[in-house]
């Protein structure tokens, strides 16, 4: 429960301050992850449309439909390696996760491809 005083302007502009952060900080973790699964040696996947790939993907990433991903289960098993997935968005991703998770793949979500593709170039 918060203190009777948590309503005070400086709390309320702390509390603000924290809030703006949380994007931030979250990008920052998201990258941290991307770049422990990446040299762990995670095989990326994009789960994109092959139209949308042929566009720009994430370097090494085979494409793999988040729609075709339950039919190319044994072929992600095979490569007997973690994964990262990364599509348009994170929140696209949510979803497949969730799905390899279910599974039993070790399972990073990248989010954006663009993001995964920065990350990396940073390494």
């Amino acid at each position: 429960m918060a203190p009777a005083n948590w309503r005070t302007e400086s709390n309320a502009k702390s509390l603000v301050n924290t809030m703006s952060l949380a994007p931030v900080i979250a990008l920052a973790m998201r990258k941290r992850h991307i770049k422990k699964a990446l040299q762990n040696g995670a095989v990326v996947v994009a789960i994109r449309e092959p139209h949308e790939f042929d566009n720009g993907h994430a370097a090494g990433a085979i494409n793999i439909p988040k729609l075709n991903i339950a039919a190319n289960i044994e072929k992600l098993q095979q490569l007997n390696r973690s994964l990262l997935i990364c599509g348009p968005f994170a929140f696209g991703c949510i979803g497949t996760v969730g799905l390899l998770r279910s599974y039993g793949f070790t399972v990073t979500n990248g989010g954006n491809w663009r993001r995964v593709s920065s990350v990396q170039q940073s390494l």
